[in-house]
C-alpha cells in the first residue's frame, strides 16, 4: 500500500466546497461520521489518490483503500470548480505541479 500524501482534499459530494486538511488526525476530528455514512464526502490525497472514509461509531476514520489509481484530473477538475465558484483565477499550469499549485490557491481561500 503506498504512503497517504498531504494534504488530504475532501470534497463534499456536490463539490460546491472543499476543506484542506495537513494531517488524518486533522480529517477524522472534523468530519462528522453520520456524514459519512451518508456518503457526502470524497477525500483525496496531494497526488489525486482517491481516499477510504469509514464511520466507526462516532468516530471517522481515513485510509489508503484499495484504490491505488491516480484521480488527478478529477481532483483538479473540482478544484477549479471551487476556485471558480469562489470568484478566483484559476491556475493555468500544465506541468506536474497543476495539483499542487490548484491546491494552494484553494488554501489562500480556505486556510
Amino acid at each position: 500500500m503506498l504512503s497517504l500524501q498531504t494534504p488530504f482534499i475532501v470534497v463534499d459530494k456536490g463539490g460546491a466546497d472543499l476543506s484542506i486538511y495537513d494531517s488524518t488526525e486533522a480529517v477524522e476530528k472534523h468530519l462528522e461520521a453520520i456524514d459519512v455514512r451518508h456518503n457526502e464526502y470524497v477525500a483525496y490525497d496531494a497526488n489525486g489518490r482517491r481516499l477510504q472514509l469509514e464511520a466507526k461509531g462516532k468516530f471517522v476514520s481515513l485510509t489508503a483503500g484499495d484504490d491505488e489509481s491516480s484521480h488527478a484530473g478529477e481532483l483538479a477538475g473540482l478544484l477549479k470548480h471551487f476556485l471558480k465558484s469562489a470568484g478566483q483565477l484559476v491556475p493555468r499550469g500544465q506541468s506536474a505541479d497543476e495539483l499542487r499549485e490548484l491546491i494552494d490557491a484553494c488554501r489562500q481561500i480556505r486556510p
